[in-house]
């Protein structure tokens, strides 16, 4: 279902019309509508949202903060950045919101 709103709006709609919706897992779980809503699936290698981090290259960018970026990048797949994501959402919802890739 696609109502053309935020997915706040969809949850409600999905909810009633009693149908089906895609959503993302933040969403759902901080939205009043999930109490109306039965989960049909949590988790699917298939509908993973991965967010990734690449510097941007300074051959085509010379200007560009190479070393802010790599940087920033260090600190983001880093320990600490690490355990504030996996943390995240826990204390509100009791379940963590997003999870690290692991190295295969």
């Amino acid at each position: 279902m696609n109502v053309g709103d935020g997915m706040g709006a969809t949850l409600i709609k999905a909810s009633e019309m009693q149908g089906y919706t895609i959503t993302d897992k933040g969403t759902y779980l901080s939205h009043e509508a999930k109490d109306s809503l039965a989960l049909l699936l949590a988790e699917s290698e298939d509908m993973k949202n991965t967010y990734s981090l690449i510097a941007v290259s300074t051959e085509a960018w010379p200007d560009v903060n190479a070393d802010g970026a790599n940087a920033f990048i260090d600190w983001m797949t880093g320990d600490e950045a690490g355990a504030m994501i996996a943390e995240y959402g826990v204390e509100e919802y009791g379940e963590p919101l997003f999870f690290l890739m692991k190295d295969e």
